[in-house]
């Protein structure tokens, strides 16, 4: 299945993605005017909108609770590293060398 792109606005479904699909999922994060942040993953979206509901409902099958709170602080740490340095965006290098999460380069 090719990858599309998923965006949330919730940084703790945001780690759930970036758990699942690995950091290099996350493309691309954008800050609004009042601050709230945006995430981007090169992710099909189906299948991310079906691991958001499965953890909203309680089922999602969370193997590495390890690995799933790095995933957070990463992302948070990134966030926070963006409004320190009053920038807006930040994009991943893969995504700006035109590269698919896992490695393929976008035609």
């Amino acid at each position: 299945m090719a990858a599309d792109q998923f965006t949330t606005d919730s940084m703790l479904y945001a780690a759930v993605l970036d758990y699942i699909f690995s950091e290099e999922s996350l493309v691309r994060i954008d800050l609004s005017d009042s601050g709230k942040a945006q995430f981007t993953f090169c992710v099909p979206s189906l299948d991310a909108a079906a691991y958001i509901d499965e953890f909203e409902k309680g089922i999602l099958q969370i193997t590495d609770c390890k690995s799933l709170f790095k995933s957070h602080s990463r992302i948070f740490g990134a966030v926070r590293a963006l409004r320190q340095r009053n920038e807006s965006s930040w994009c991943s290098r893969g995504w700006v060398e035109g590269r698919t999460s896992d490695g393929r380069k976008i035609k």
